[in-house]
């Protein structure tokens, strides 16, 4: 923080979802909070940003560095809205840009943020035997944090949030992280649609905060019907 505007009021504590936040302070001999010390357990930070909108001092910046790519499409006249789109396991592939630019020309600042840029950057796959078990590896091979995923869903619905109400869709992978955006990240979207998302059913025990619609096929082998009848 920074300490000449800080005033210990702990808000920031109090907004942080992940409670990794830690504040002394004392009472000084005008009775005012004294910052004695300001801690954030770095290992636990998933760097969602609310502990900086919550400050009503503007005390707080996020420091954590880290950039990601995206891939942005702009429409040609004054947006819609905004939206996110959330890749397959696939990265932003061709596809995932198509689908970007399609969204673009029906009115929206569309943008896909390169999630996977935490464990590899420039994930480019193809619909193949190789694609999928590269791309289960990045996902599912332990170096991928969920929540920085989410962090980085947030971030790139606050780029486009210019453009007015923003939506997030997400495919596959994609579409599970639009299902708990909308469970944890209401503050940034305000609905979502997300399609085959294979992890679903563990969140089932969540309720979304805004509008979210989910599509599954019925013949797909990789999720069961017995899960989808859950979550319905």
């Amino acid at each position: 923080p920074d300490d000449l505007r800080c005033v210990a009021c702990s808000i920031c504590a109090n907004a942080c979802p992940v409670s990794v936040i830690h504040i002394d302070t004392h009472r000084g001999a005008d009775r005012r909070l004294v910052l004695d010390r300001f801690d954030i357990e770095a290992g636990g930070c998933v760097f969602c940003g609310l502990c900086v909108e919550a400050c009503p001092f503007e005390a707080l910046t996020m420091m954590h560095g880290f950039e990601l790519a995206a891939y942005l499409a702009e429409p040609d006249g004054a947006a819609r809205g905004g939206i996110v789109v959330v890749q397959e396991i696939f990265g932003v592939n061709a596809h995932i840009r198509d689908v970007t630019d399609r969204y673009a020309a029906a009115g929206y600042l569309a943008i896909a943020p390169a999630v996977f840029d935490r464990v590899e950057r420039g994930v480019d796959l193809d619909y193949t035997s190789e694609g999928i078990q590269a791309g289960i590896a990045i996902a599912r091979g332990g170096g991928l944090d969920f929540a920085k995923v989410l962090a980085d869903v947030r971030a790139a619905g606050k780029h486009v949030g210019s453009a007015g109400k923003v939506g997030i869709v997400g495919y596959c992978f994609g579409g599970s992280v639009t299902a708990a955006a909308c469970i944890q990240a209401a503050d940034v979207f305000s609905a979502g649609s997300g399609y085959y998302g294979s992890n679903v059913v563990n969140m089932i025990g969540q309720q979304p905060v805004v509008p979210l619609q989910l599509h599954f096929g019925e013949l797909d082998h990789g999720i069961p019907m017995t899960d989808v009848q859950k979550i319905t």
